[in-house]
């Protein structure tokens, strides 16, 4: 079992450097996408609904695309609820969650106040990334067999890991912080498709950094806070007859060890619940390449793994929300949009005739996991679709791994455009292109005060 001094020792340890050139790319193209979806999901209703709660005082850290300011702990708040807001945010299906929207929002608003440069920022996702691997080793499946919300769960201690990072905390001070973190861990998989989804993830990312902060501070908490009786990982893992967690995965983290590697980062090309993705894909397909209508479909049956029963709760949206977690309503919008982006996610489209006839025509089967733990790790979601037709053709397809997962990359003009389509929501074409300038030398900036400058009106 993970050892709260153990972990504590990896985090302050941490060489600083040294990280291979291709995990400094995946964590700049994680950049780039948080950037993206963070700026878009500040036009988002739940992010304006939230936003009425900010006080007019002025704090050090930007709120992005208000003009706003704020403490440290509410910028990461309201950041982290505009990130993951629009479902956009990138996914590691290792941990089964978000990573940067779990990392980014407390980084980019501590560094901002502490004056750190792009490398300190990249070293300290590296060693978040390295902290919620070890503990999903630890905690999953039961954590998401048991219905909590894994950006809930993890993502506060991942977040105070990062930030304790980037404040070269000593030892003592990093086990404080992951226990103060621990203690605010929460989240629920009901909420899926409701506002309270997105203030879950911005509740994550204030609980880190504040426990980051409140460590700094010499605010202390239990040494046994992950591994003690009542600890982090006996409630929220699966503890064996032995006491220990059952979990044969498990590693302390090395900082010669490089997760991000072997699992990488699922992109994604839509908006809404990565476990649509493979569906959608395969519609567009068989859409794509056969001569029909829609109107011309008797049945759609899509086969999907087991492992999405606890993910994709809404068979019968009722609103865009819920409509981000239905298989259903992905498909039959891919069948008769041929596309499944912002303009498919509104409460109007929901209500449309069209696209409810044709959900009520989608019958979904589950099928074992079958995905080794390799295959899981790189993004494995392999779809099956049966389309019927109403002259008796029949129309078979399938996806092994949806586009933009780790195994099926999005290549960087592909992730470049999502990027300026979801900025320029927010901000001007000229603006645009000088964060991409920025962008592609993240890793040579001094400080983040030029890149923050152009996000945060």
């Amino acid at each position: 079992m993970l050892k709260t001094q153990e972990l504590a020792g990896f985090i302050a340890s941490y060489p600083k450097g040294g990280l291979p050139d291709e995990v400094v790319g995946i964590i700049t193209a994680a950049i780039t996408d948080y950037l993206g979806v963070t700026l878009a999901g500040a036009k988002s209703s739940v992010f304006l609904k939230a936003i009425t709660l900010h006080s007019v005082s002025q704090g050090p850290a930007s709120i992005w695309a208000t003009g706003l300011s704020a403490s440290i702990v509410d910028a990461a708040f309201y950041n982290g609820i505009a990130a993951h807001s629009l479902e956009l945010d990138d996914i590691n299906t290792h941990m089964v969650a978000h990573p940067s929207n779990q990392l980014l929002p407390g980084l980019f608003a501590l560094a901002e106040v502490e004056g750190n440069s792009g490398c300190d920022l990249i070293r300290a996702y590296q060693v978040g990334f390295e902290v919620g691997i070890a503990i999903a080793n630890q905690t999953h499946p039961a954590l998401i067999q048991r219905g909590w919300f894994p950006v809930g769960v993890l993502g506060p201690v991942m977040q105070a890991a990062a930030c304790a990072s980037l404040l070269e905390l000593s030892q003592a001070q990093c086990a404080n912080a992951l226990g103060l973190a621990a203690n605010a861990a929460s989240g629920l998989r009901e909420n899926s498709g409701s506002d309270a989804k997105p203030i879950a993830a911005g509740h994550a990312c204030a609980s880190g950094v504040r426990a980051a902060l409140l460590a700094r501070a010499g605010v202390g908490a239990s040494g046994t806070a992950l591994q003690g009786r009542f600890g982090y990982l006996r409630l929220f893992g699966e503890v064996g007859e032995d006491g220990g967690v059952d979990s044969p995965g498990a590693y302390l983290p090395h900082c010669d060890h490089f997760s991000l590697l072997e699992s990488g980062l699922n992109f994604k090309p839509y908006p809404c619940c990565g476990a649509n993705h493979s569906s959608i894909d395969c519609a567009l397909e068989l859409g794509n390449s056969n001569d029909f209508s829609p109107d011309d479909i008797a049945a759609i049956g899509i086969t999907i793994p087991e492992s999405a029963r606890t993910i994709l709760l809404h068979t019968d949206p009722t609103n865009a929300d819920e409509a981000r977690f239905s298989v259903e309503y992905c498909t039959a919008q891919a069948l008769l949009q041929r596309e499944v982006g912002p303009a498919q996610f509104t409460d109007a489209e929901v209500r449309n005739e069209r696209i409810r006839t044709l959900m009520k025509k989608v019958t979904r089967h589950y099928r074992k996991n079958r995905s080794s733990a390799d295959e899981l790790r790189r993004g494995h979601f392999p779809v099956e679709m049966e389309i019927t037709l109403g002259d008796g053709r029949v129309l078979s397809g399938s996806v092994e791994y949806a586009k933009g997962s780790a195994a099926n990359p999005l290549i960087a003009e592909q992730l470049e455009q999502k990027f300026v389509t979801c900025a320029s929501v927010a901000v001007s074409e000229e603006r645009i292109s000088a964060i991409l300038g920025l962008i592609r030398r993240f890793d040579q900036m001094e400080s983040m005060v030029e890149l923050l400058g152009l996000v945060r009106d």
